[in-house]
Order: C-alpha cells, then structure tokens, then sequence
C-alpha cells in the first residue's frame, strides 16, 4: 500500500499472475493421466492384494497410476530394479515442461516484485516477514545442518549398497536413486524386524482415525462429533463438528478427504477454508486432504496423519480475534511446528494406549513392533535431512539477486549429492512448495522443526499430560499468529528455545 500507484498496479498484476500460475502448476499435476504397464513378472515382490483388483491393459499387464499408494507399493517393495527405474523416473517427470515454463516465470515476476518492493532479492523481501530475518540467517543454517547429516548421508547410502549387492549378487553394485526406497525396506525389515505391510494391518483404516481422534480430543480437552448433515463434495468425504468439553459449546467444524481418486490433489495438506474471528462471531472450518492407502496406515502414513492433523487443530482450535490472525496465519517458518511436533503421539505408548478403547475388536497393539518401529525411524535421518536441506537449498538458489533458470539450478546442485542427478528427470516440474506457499521458505520445515521438537520436550516421559496439552492448547493453538511464534513458545516453555533437540533427532548426538 505504500508503493506510488504506477508501482502498486504492476505489483497487483504480479500478485494476480503468480495465484494463477500456481494454480495451473497444481493442475497440470493433479489432473495427470499418466499409466505405467507392468506385466506380472515385473512386479514381483508387490502383495498380492495390490494387485487382487487393479485394472489391466489389453494385453493383461497391470496398470499404475502416479499417486503415493502406488508409488509405495511399487518403490518399497518391487524386487526387479528396471520396474523400479521406470516408476520413479515417470515419477520425477510429473507436470513436465509445461510446469517448468511456469516456474520460470514465477521466478522471474518474484525478482521484479521484490525490485519494486526495494528488495535485491526475492528471498530479501519475503524472509522480512520470517522469523529467520535474512537470506544469511537461512544460509548458516543450512550449511549447519548440512555439517551434520553430510557424514551420516554418506554412511547410511553405503549401507544401502551393501544391502544392493547382497541382495544382487554383485559385489560391484551402484546404488541408485530408485533403489534407496527399496533397500531401505528391506534393510530396516531384516535389522529391526520391521515389515510395513505388518504394520498396516496394525493400524487398519477407520480405526487408526478413530484413535487418532481419540488421542486430540483427550489431550486438548474437546469432542469431535460426525456430523452427516454437512454438505459434501464426493462420498468419502467425512464432517466433524468439534465441541469444548468444558461447557459443551461448539468450536469448530473439519473434513476429511483421505483416499485417492481421479483428479484430486494429489499431496496431504490441511486447507484453513474459513478462519475464526471472535470479534465477528466466526467460527473456524479445515480441510484434511491425503492420498492414504484404504486399506490401513504404514509407519509414514500414520505419521502423516498425525502431521496433517495438527495443522487442522492449529485451525480449529485457534481463538483468534482477527481473522488475519486465525489458526496457521502465523509466521512461514513456524507453522509447521506443530504439525511436526504432533507426529510424536503416532508412536508414543501413552497415546497407543487409548488404541483398545475405539476398536477393542482390533488386534491389540504389539509393543515390541512399536518399540522396532521407533529404533528403525533412526536409519535414514541422514539421507532425509540431506535431502531436505537441498530442496531448501534450491528453494534459496531460485530467488537470488540474479534470475535462474529452476532446471539448470536443480541439475547442478543435484549433481553435487552422493547419487547426483538422474538425466531426464525434472524435479522442480512437481515441486509444488516453490510454486505456492513455500517460495523462499521451503527451510522453514527443518527452522520449525527446532522448535516443535523443543516444545515436544515439555510433556517429558508422558505424553498424554492433559494438564499440558491443555496449556499448549491455550499458548500455541488458540493464539495462532497474534503474537510473535518465539514468544508464544518461551512462555509455553517457560524457557528459552534451544535447538538441541533438533540436532539430536537428525543426527543421533
């Protein structure tokens, strides 16, 4: 508002042209009809009732679409390695030249908008509004925790090629990129005895997400009631009313919209359709969008759930004067804390506890393959850290003093990682975060971490503390972007933040 009307013209076309052109950047992606045909052969080692249903082609092969179940079913499980190589790579192709072009413009108007704002950068003008401050301020964090995964990445890759050239008989063998999924299966299945499909038929479908809801309601002190009156955009969609259990008064409303289906986004993500207001009498409204397997939850998916679901009840809960203010309204680089750190209750056995009690029908909860499963989640933080400090890092490299062309910036910081880069894969083409909402800000998933992680220490050896929760619910959630995020966590700490947690969980020290 303070730019001379020729400026703030040009500036509202910009902003006008980068909505659109994420919007088609996600619909190039989500309305993908690409199919990859496999014969029978070719997918061994996929489980049989994977295939029990799929369609076929005319020639009998099974046919694959590109969302997450199928790439799961395929990279973490699939034993002939050209199969695996033709799925990731259809897979690292998804939006194509056409999302490239777009991208490219993306950055190009993100520079002139930063120009006319009086910013040498894109990245200077946006992280004002960030609790990092500054492009250095991003920069040294990166290169800190590149510092300390950088060893562990290399370690963990070459365990995995041991694991390659066993399996293959080759002591020669090259790891690849489409076979870090694969091998990752089955060296965390032979050394912690951790099979994902067991772990799904541990934590079937409806009952998970009854658990799941179980566990919120207890720990903030609300009910959630279905509410099959709401209106709805396709049948899976379920609508819930949510309820304090104080004075029974209704909060909230949320949808969920878990399952894949032909032409649906094709992320997980929690929407803040309509944010609270006290002052004119609002009530909040969210939207859980995911892609989960029906027929129950593998040790990511659960956690998955769990992330996405507190970024709902950052909305739902939020108690927000001002709308500008509402639930996840809050700083970039903190709205992920916590979802992050909610994922915690998908494996603590003070929340497994309260499994029984919404399915008493279901197989009990078996500690030992929950006790596996959390030793197993500390194979690969190496590898996963580093790779999101490089998507972090090309996310910075785009929005520099000087244009860059998204494709030629991806390939040349790739090729400086262990594997390098793939030739014809296009990353960026589907990196929907540097398109819209993430710009300038994809770091803010490990600089929120810091924090979620610190918070997370607060319930210590209990995880279900209510006392707590209760809290966090009055502290975090329910102030969501009124004050500034490190001072709403200094007082729900009653501390200063430290990010000792943070590199404890990455790197093992």
């Amino acid at each position: 508002m303070s730019l001379p009307a020729a400026k703030r013209k040009r500036a509202t076309v910009i902003f006008e042209r980068l909505d659109k052109l994420s919007q088609d950047f996600a619909r190039n992606i989500r309305d993908a009809t690409t199919k990859l045909a496999f014969s029978e052969a070719a997918l061994q080692g996929v489980q049989a009732s994977v295939l029990a249903s799929r369609a076929k082609d005319e020639q009998g092969n099974y046919l694959f679409g590109l969302d997450y179940p199928e790439f799961d079913a395929i990279m973490n499980n699939v034993e002939v390695e050209s199969t695996r190589k033709a799925f990731w790579t259809a897979f690292q192709q998804r939006g194509g030249q056409a999302n490239l072009a777009l991208l490219q413009e993306a950055v190009t108007l993100r520079l002139e908008l930063a120009h006319l704002m009086g910013s040498a950068s894109f990245a200077d003008w946006s992280l004002k509004h960030k609790m990092a401050g500054t492009a250095q301020a991003v920069t040294r964090f990166l290169a800190e925790v590149q510092g300390r995964v950088e060893d562990l990445e290399r370690k963990e890759l070459g365990e995995l090629r041991v694991e390659k050239a066993a399996f293959t008989s080759d002591k020669d063998a090259v790891l690849k990129r489409w076979d870090v999924p694969f091998y990752q299966q089955r060296l965390k299945k032979s050394r912690y005895s951790v099979d994902q499909n067991v772990v799904r038929a541990q934590f079937p479908t409806d009952p998970s997400i009854a658990w799941m809801m179980r566990v919120t309601s207890t720990l903030y002190g609300v009910q959630f009631k279905e509410n099959k009156t709401l209106p709805v955009w396709q049948a899976d969609v379920r609508a819930y009313d949510v309820f304090d259990n104080t004075d029974g008064r209704y909060l909230s409303s949320f949808y969920l919209d878990l399952f894949p289906r032909d032409g649906k986004y094709k992320h997980a993500a929690a929407f803040p359709v309509y944010g609270v207001s006290t002052l004119a009498g609002r009530t909040p409204v969210s939207v859980l969008v995911t892609n989960f397997n029906r027929d129950g939850f593998d040790q990511q998916e659960l956690e998955t759930l769990f992330h996405e679901f507190g970024h709902v009840m950052h909305g739902v809960l939020s108690r927000t004067r001002y709308v500008l203010n509402a639930g996840t309204a809050v700083k970039r680089d903190f709205v992920e804390a916590p979802s992050q750190m909610y994922e915690e209750w998908s494996r603590r056995p003070e929340a497994l506890a309260l499994f029984a009690q919404v399915c008493p029908a279901c197989k009990p909860i078996d500690p030992q393959l929950i006790e596996r499963m959390n030793a197993s989640r500390a194979f690969g933080k190496g590898i996963l850290y580093a790779r999101q400090r490089l998507y972090a890092a090309y996310d910075m490299a785009l929005h520099t003093p000087k244009p860059a062309d998204p494709m030629q910036t991806w390939v040349e910081l790739e090729s400086k990682t262990p594997l390098g880069y793939e030739a014809g894969t296009m990353v960026p083409a589907a990196f929907g975060h540097v398109m819209g909402g993430y710009q300038a800000g994809y770091y803010g998933y490990m600089w929120s971490e810091v924090l979620a992680l610190d918070m997370r220490s607060a319930f210590g050896t209990n995880a279900m503390d209510t006392a707590v929760g209760a809290r966090y619910r009055k502290l975090i959630l329910e102030r969501g972007g009124e004050q500034a995020p490190s001072e709403l966590v200094e007082a729900f700490l009653q501390r200063k933040p430290s990010p000792d947690a943070f590199f404890k969980e990455i790197s093992g020290q």
